[in-house]
C-alpha cells in the first residue's frame, strides 16, 4: 500500500524539531534503516502518536529495532527444533574433530598455531618496530622469536576451537522468538516483539508505527495477538 502524503504535524512540534536537530547520529545506520525512521517524522498517520507523548526515546527504540531486524540471519530463522539440533550436530561435530586432531600425525601442541602468529605479526607491525617482510631473513627471524613466545604460552588450535565452542554454544541458548521465524512476515513481527519488549508504547502506537516503517496496513489486534503470543 503506498504511503499517505505527508503533512506538516499538529501537535508533538516540539519533538519533531529535537529529532531533527539531533539526526546526524542516523547517519551511522544502514539507508534503508534511516528512509523508514524518517518517515515518522512527517508521515501524517504519525500525528496521533506524537501527540500521545511518543518522544525522542521511543524514536531511537525504533530505530535501534529495525537496524536489528534488518540484520535477522540464517539462526535468527530456525525454529528452536532446528536450533536444538543444530548444537547437538555441532557439540558432536567438534569432539569428533578434536578427536582425530589428537590422533593424527602431528599433535595440536607440536603444530603451533601459523595463523594466529601471522595475525599478531601484522597486529605488532602497526604498533612496533618489525623488519619489512621484503628482509625475509630479519622477518622470519623475528616471527621466530614471537612464535617461540606464543607456543610457550602452550596455547594450541584445539584451545582456539573450544573457546569457539564455548561462544557459539552462549549465543545459542536464547530461546526461539517468534513461532513462525521463517515466515514472509517474520521481520515484521520481530520488530513488533522488539518496540513490546524495549518500550512502554502501546499497541495502537506500536501498530501506527510499524506501518508506516514497513508502509503496510498493521492494527491494534495483530500487535497484541504477537506481543501475548497467542
Amino acid at each position: 500500500m503506498a504511503s499517505k502524503p505527508h503533512a506538516p504535524a499538529k501537535a508533538g512540534a516540539k519533538d519533531r524539531l529535537r529529532l531533527m536537530t539531533e539526526g546526524r547520529w542516523l547517519e551511522a545506520y544502514p539507508e534503508p534503516v534511516r528512509v523508514a525512521c524518517l518517515r515518522l517524522i512527517d508521515d501524517e498517520r504519525m500525528n496521533p502518536v506524537w501527540a500521545s507523548g511518543f518522544d525522542f526515546g521511543d524514536f531511537k527504540e525504533v530505530v535501534m529495532s529495525l537496524d536489528r531486524i534488518l540484520q535477522r540471519d540464517v539462526w535468527d530463522r530456525k525454529t528452536q527444533a532446528a536450533r536444538d539440533e543444530w548444537s547437538k550436530r555441532f557439540n558432536a561435530t567438534l569432539d569428533a574433530i578434536k578427536e582425530l586432531m589428537l590422533e593424527g600425525p602431528r599433535a595440536p601442541a607440536d603444530w603451533g598455531f601459523p595463523v594466529r602468529d601471522t595475525l599478531i605479526m601484522h597486529a605488532l607491525g602497526e604498533l612496533l618496530e618489525i623488519p619489512s617482510e621484503e628482509d625475509t631473513k630479519a622477518y622470519f627471524s623475528r616471527m621466530q622469536e614471537i612464535e617461540s613466545a606464543l607456543d610457550r604460552s602452550g596455547i594450541t588450535m584445539i584451545h582456539a576451537l573450544e573457546h569457539y565452542r564455548l561462544q557459539q554454544n552462549v549465543d545459542a541458548k536464547p530461546t526461539q522468538i517468534l513461532k513462525k521465524p521463517a515466515d514472509p512476515k517474520a521481520d515484521r513481527a520481530h520488530f513488533i516483539k522488539l518496540l513490546g519488549r524495549y518500550t512502554a508504547c502501546s499497541a495502537q502506537t506500536i501498530a501506527t508505527v510499524t506501518a508506516v516503517v514497513f508502509d503496510e496496513e498493521v492494527d491494534d489486534r495483530l500487535v497484541r495477538r504477537l506481543l501475548t503470543g497467542r
